[in-house]
């Protein structure tokens, strides 16, 4: 049998960055894009929600690619969500996201950061955020990236 430990961090936006993830309501889409990475054969280590955007930490199934589980993921949170009526500024998610793959050694790191969103976004902005988590994974930042 087959073992693979592929860990990957991952965070995607609301369009356009409106904050649409409602506060009292968080924790239930939590709960839903958990039991779609279930479907997935994914394990979840951690996600949490911000108004505009989702971070979460997954063991990727061997057998799946990494675009077409956060392609899927996506798309049936985003019907689900506007099917739930629960947040009514929610349009659509953006079109892309942005993965990192990472080591065993950073996993508890990588969860702490996690967790601790709201308390981190009292002083970072998403881009902020996201054009520091580009340049320690040395990629290249474009503001279209936001959308």
């Amino acid at each position: 049998m087959s073992k693979v430990l592929s860990l990957h961090h991952i965070v995607f936006g609301t369009k356009r960055r409106i904050p649409a993830i409602v506060h009292a309501e968080r924790e239930h889409l939590c709960r839903i894009i958990w039991a779609l990475l279930k479907d997935e054969k994914c394990y979840l280590y951690r996600i949490n929600c911000v108004p505009d955007h989702v971070h979460m930490l997954i063991d990727l199934n061997a057998t799946k690619s990494l675009s077409e589980v956060v392609g899927r993921i996506k798309s049936k949170s985003s019907n689900w969500i506007k099917s739930s009526g629960k947040y009514p500024l929610f349009d659509a998610w953006c079109d892309g996201y942005y993965a990192e793959s990472i080591s065993l050694a950073e996993r508890d790191a990588v969860i702490d950061y996690i967790k601790n969103q709201q308390l981190h976004h009292a002083d970072v902005g998403y881009e902020a955020e996201m054009k520091n988590l580009y340049k320690k994974a040395g990629l290249i930042w474009h503001d279209m990236d936001l959308y």
